[in-house]
């Protein structure tokens, strides 16, 4: 039997206790180069750090499956039902993605631009000029809880309590003790099973409303009658609306205060976004690439195979790491490791590639836009007012704080 190659003094890295509170990308780095499908033996699972490999395995759900679990702490875990829609493999991910699509068509996304760029005006106008605040706490945490409280209509006013329901869900995204964690999941469980039924009953016009109502598209009640295949019910949309808590929140919140400290620590860059408009969408998506909220997620091998020469056995965890894949220099070139806000082409992977690529892409890339757009507006500079925070979470690249200080157009650090 081959053995499997493996390069402990870098892999070991990746799962020590403090390594998402450094800097990454130098360890990505080297694996790339050195050992970019390697296997780690605690816990026992490959490592992929190359663009080719993360996008061939991401699009593979035949020969890697999801159903095992995505997270590499899940090794070894057996669930009764899947947790979320990103836990299932074709046919069963297509009727549960063919649902949520649904309340992400593009005219919901249309009807939903002036409700985001109404709590983007409020918001930003609302940061205070020649003085730090903390982009996490002003804007890219709130923003993003109040688009998905309009989304499963409720009032936004309610997203602190968002807030902390969400980073219960993620492990290591706070520092929370296993107690009061049960308790928010309980808390969030409740409020969740309390709407869809309440939708059950009454209807509505929000996402709740379009996965529980009549069948439209494959995705309600009635859909796939003597198709065999299962409509949705309660626990469905439960897996659903949680996945949109989660997905729909921390990495859209990542993205912009990740984004907004980037662009803090190069003026240049800040300069060109303020005085060419048209860079803004390719601007969203080249941070998309350098942030890259979602750090990795696993595959599960269902058959011996074949992965950038490297021989992987039927039932072997197989780690994709995004966060390296998204600056590797074979895809995106020399620079890779630069962030140019006008980089073309930009095939990044921020939201994944193939049948899993995240359904909420539109809505990420529109609060994206309207935040960039005013932050744009309001400051004529942004620059760092201390260090930023990292998340301990070693699955989401996220930030706990993020101080910054702008300056006002004709306020001090005026310079156009």
């Amino acid at each position: 039997m081959t053995e499997r190659p493996t390069a402990v003094e870098l892999t070991s890295r990746l799962f020590a206790d403090d390594f998402p509170l450094t800097d990454p990308h130098p360890t990505y780095a080297r694996l790339r180069a050195e050992a970019p499908v390697v296997w780690h033996d605690d816990p026992g699972i490959w490592l992929l750090s190359r663009y080719a490999e993360v996008a061939a395995v991401n699009k593979d759900t035949t020969t890697f499956s999801s159903a095992k679990g995505i997270l590499a702490l899940e090794i070894g875990i057996e669930y009764p039902t899947p947790p979320t829609m990103m836990h299932t493999d074709p046919p069963e991910h297509t009727r549960l993605r063919r649902a949520v699509a649904q309340g992400f068509r593009p005219s919901r996304i249309r009807a939903l631009e002036g409700q985001v760029a109404a709590h983007v005006d409020k918001l930003v106008s609302a940061l205070p000029a020649d003085e730090p605040f903390d982009a996490v706490k002003a804007l890219a945490a709130p923003l993003p809880l109040m688009v998905i409280c309009d989304l499963l209509g409720l009032p936004s006013s309610d997203w602190p309590l968002f807030w902390e329901w969400s980073d219960a869900v993620i492990p290591g995204a706070a520092t929370l003790s296993d107690e009061r964690r049960a308790e928010l999941n309980a808390e969030l469980d409740a409020l969740l099973r309390r709407h869809i039924a309440d939708r059950r009953r009454h209807g509505g016009d929000d996402i709740v409303a379009d996965l529980v109502g009549a069948a439209s598209a494959g995705a309600g009640p009635d859909a796939g009658a003597g198709t065999g295949v299962r409509p949705l019910d309660d626990d469905d949309v439960y897996i659903l609306l949680n996945q949109l808590l989660v997905a729909g929140n921390e990495t859209t919140r990542n993205l912009i205060s990740g984004g907004i400290v980037a662009l803090a620590e190069r003026p240049g860059e800040w300069e060109r976004l303020r005085s060419q408009p048209e860079v803004l969408d390719p601007a969203v998506e080249e941070l998309l690439r350098w942030t890259t909220p979602v750090v990795a997620f696993m595959r599960t091998a269902t058959c011996d195979t074949v992965v950038g020469g490297e021989h992987v056995r039927a039932g072997d965890p197989v780690l994709m790491l995004w966060a390296s894949a998204n600056r590797d220099d074979a895809e995106f070139g020399p620079d890779a490791a630069e962030l140019h806000l006008d980089r073309h082409p930009n095939h990044h992977l921020a939201f994944g590639i193939g049948p899993h690529f995240c359904v909420g892409a539109a809505l990420a890339r529109l609060e994206g836009r309207l935040a960039f757009g005013a932050l744009a507006r309001r400051f004529a500079t942004l620059q760092p007012a201390g260090e930023a925070r990292r998340s301990p979470s070693g699955i989401i690249a996220g930030l706990q704080s993020a101080p910054v200080v702008g300056h006002v157009v004709g306020h001090v650090g005026e310079h156009r």
